[in-house]
């Protein structure tokens, strides 16, 4: 709380939390805010679509290096992005993967 009240922390758009409450992955709801897509991403960043697919839909991981490449393409704070380099994320619209063994 004193983060936000110094102004040190930055807090997400509002439009960015409904897309995220409507299913979005963290990073499907910021590029969509941005108003970019895919391909435009894989442009700005050198990162491919199916990758950025990946990613957004949280079957793989970003290094640093590659989120410090789509904050920048996206224009926003590197901090937004650190979970996707620790954690993998629940596509709301599908659920949670299950390894083969556990179906």
């Amino acid at each position: 709380m004193a983060e936000l009240k110094s102004g040190g922390a930055q807090v997400l758009p509002a439009e960015v939390t409904k897309l995220m409450l409507k299913g979005d992955s963290l990073l499907r709801a910021l590029r969509k805010w941005r108003d970019v897509t895919q391909l435009q991403m894989e442009y700005k960043t050198n990162l491919s679509q199916g990758f950025l697919s990946d990613l957004e839909s949280g079957k793989k991981k970003g290094t640093p290096e590659m989120l410090k490449a789509i904050a920048k393409a996206l224009d926003i704070d590197p901090k937004w992005l650190e979970s996707l380099e620790r954690t993998r994320f629940v596509d709301t619209k599908r659920g949670p993967r299950r390894a083969p063994s556990q179906l």
